[in-house]
């Protein structure tokens, strides 16, 4: 939090509440820790990607048990592509 104030000129606090406000729209994370601590981005998310829905992953997901192998695993690359990190 620090090194972001000083990077963009203004307060700890401020940074304190603009990641606060960012992790409720996008997967934004902190870690506190000696050596590790930060804040984060999900390791799989880029800004613009399209994600399926949980509805759709559901449906997705419940089919993959109907499908040929061939079948099988397109449909897991587009839920590797698309779907969201459990």
């Amino acid at each position: 939090m620090e090194n972001l104030a000083f990077e963009f000129g203004v307060s700890r606090h401020t940074i304190m509440r603009d990641v606060l406000e960012l992790s409720v729209s996008y997967p934004v994370y902190t870690v506190s820790g000696r050596h590790d601590s930060g804040v984060f981005v999900q390791d799989d998310y880029y800004l613009g990607k399209q994600y399926l829905s949980t509805e759709q992953q559901a449906l997705l997901e419940s089919l993959l048990t109907k499908c040929n192998a061939d079948e099988k695993k397109t449909m897991q690359s587009i839920l590797k592509r698309f779907g969201k990190k459990k």
